[in-house]
């Protein structure tokens, strides 16, 4: 048997297999991108939150954290002012 070849062309086998490589690489570079990113995600959310602030000329007193919804207000958190610092910590 004899095979004829003559129809295959290889520059432009050269240029598929280029193609699919760079498309590979540029897949492998989004999933480890995003994986990092969601790590980063789910360690935020496993630590709660912590919101600071400073208000100068505010004296030491207490101040709420609160969220409106249906028309009334609802405190989710208090921390106390201290020479005008707070800081609100929790889980959630």
């Amino acid at each position: 048997m004899i095979y004829n070849f003559a129809h295959l062309n290889i520059k432009n086998t050269t240029y598929n297999m280029k193609n699919i490589l760079l498309f590979l690489t540029l897949i492998f570079l989004s999933v480890s991108i995003t994986a990092q990113t969601l790590s980063d995600l789910f360690k935020q959310q496993k630590n709660g939150y912590e919101i600071s602030g400073e208000i100068t000329g505010l004296k030491d007193t207490s101040v709420m954290l609160a969220y409106y919804f249906g028309g009334k207000q609802y405190a989710t958190d208090t921390a106390t002012v201290t020479n005008g610092k707070f800081s609100f910590i929790g889980e959630k």
